[in-house]
């Protein structure tokens, strides 16, 4: 099939995490012109058939006003996140259509 992956930094996506993803990702990261504008704007696409992320509120735009199918993961910074904390907001996000991609999945081919 003929699908492609771009990915999308958040602006305040850590030095580390946005380095790994440009050495195990080069040829996917969004160029810097594209990557200023919010995650939103690629929804309209009606060639984009899912969003991957970290909890965030993009997640439940795609699955909600966008009809995208939405997936998160667990966030890189697992400093912040108690595991009380993560539980509430994953429940939130299974709520409001947003699926958990098991790490997993993040791997395979």
């Amino acid at each position: 099939s003929n699908k492609i992956i771009f990915i999308k930094s958040h602006p305040r996506i850590p030095a580390g995490v946005k380095s790994m993803l440009l050495n195990n990702f080069p040829d996917h990261l969004l160029p810097d012109k594209l990557n200023c504008f919010p995650a939103e704007v690629f929804f309209f696409d009606p060639k984009l058939i899912a969003v991957i992320g970290e909890l965030t509120s993009s997640l439940i735009y795609a699955s909600q006003i966008f009809d995208k199918e939405s997936y998160y993961i667990f966030p890189s910074d697992k400093s912040f996140w108690s595991e009380d904390k993560f539980q509430s907001v994953s429940e939130t996000m299974t709520n409001m259509g947003v699926r958990r991609l098991p790490e997993n999945k993040l791997t395979q081919n």
